[in-house]
């Protein structure tokens, strides 16, 4: 392993974002599976640096979004290959649901009689 690659693992094991607000054994995990996801893909010599590059980003981007939702480990890795997935990897996971669309609030008795009255005038 080179040491440009020494050094994307470096730095996965120094972010602290990866795991945003869990603790405890939650956060012990998804640092752990980050970083024996990194590792093995580190050591892969038939991807060049900026193939893991690509991917050790994809993994930080996997665990701050399983982060974000409760930390459920079995759900990284499902998280991780649809990052890779993604032609956009800056949107390919929203980290928060997204809201439900509200239907537009009912026209006003007022605004309802001024449609009504332009209707009448035309």
């Amino acid at each position: 392993m080179n040491d440009a690659r020494m050094q994307m693992l470096e730095r996965i094991s120094e972010d602290e974002s990866l795991v945003g607000d869990l603790e405890g054994d939650q956060a012990t995990q998804l640092r752990q599976w980050a970083a024996t996801t990194a590792e093995s893909i580190a050591q892969r010599e038939d991807l060049d640096d900026q193939a893991v590059a690509t991917q050790i980003n994809a993994i930080r981007t996997a665990a701050r979004v399983t982060a974000a939702n409760g930390g459920d480990i079995t759900q990284a890795q499902a998280n991780f290959a649809q990052v890779l997935q993604a032609s956009d990897r800056t949107m390919a996971i929203r980290t928060s649901p997204l809201r439900p669309i509200q239907p537009p609030a009912p026209p006003s008795l007022w605004q309802r009689f001024v449609s009504f009255w332009r209707k009448e005038n035309k």
